[in-house]
């Protein structure tokens, strides 16, 4: 029975949401998150632009009817418990700005095709495709999130490199 009880728990923190990721109505896997900024929507924009532009992963996007939209440049995300850095990955960001907020969707995260090829042997492994993320992350049908600490790592990786990119900091240079 202990034994029982136990596993229920180990599973239950296995899947437990913490991440910013959620599924969207066509299968795929959104990251969502609204932070936080003093200022009017005018204000935001203003201090997201010049953030932005100064952001490798969000050099591209552009401010449009209001909202910065894109495909990002391609970053490597380093997984949390070490180890080498995931293939490069680009995705779509959208940022909607409200009066003192603004929320970040970032969709359609792919990974770059796998390359790998070790000179002493000759023995190259290749893929041409790009891997969605969600293939990853999602159980066939694309109805819910998989079970297992491979899932969590990477989603626990992406969730903190978004996070990390995302959160608006005011530099130095704005405040001579």
């Amino acid at each position: 029975m202990r034994a029982n009880v136990l596993m229920l728990f180990i599973c239950s923190f296995m899947n437990s949401q913490e991440h910013a990721f959620e599924i969207n109505v066509n299968g795929g896997v959104e990251w969502i998150k609204v932070f936080e900024i003093p200022g009017d929507s005018d204000e935001i924009i203003s201090n997201l632009t010049k953030y932005f532009k100064n952001q490798e992963f969000t050099r591209k996007i552009e401010l449009i009817e209001g909202e910065f939209r894109g495909y990002s440049n391609p970053i490597k995300v380093k997984p949390i418990k070490g180890g080498p850095s995931y293939n490069e990955t680009t995705s779509f960001v959208n940022v909607q700005i409200k009066d003192g907020r603004y929320r970040v969707v970032i969709s359609d995260i792919i990974f770059a095709p796998v390359d790998l090829g070790l000179s002493t042997g000759g023995i190259s492994i290749n893929s041409e495709e790009n891997i969605r993320f969600d293939e990853i992350v999602l159980k066939p049908g694309n109805k819910e999130f998989r079970s297992g600490f491979s899932r969590v790592n990477i989603m626990k990786s992406f969730d903190q490199t978004f996070e990390q990119i995302m959160t608006y900091k005011k530099s130095d240079k704005d405040d001579w």
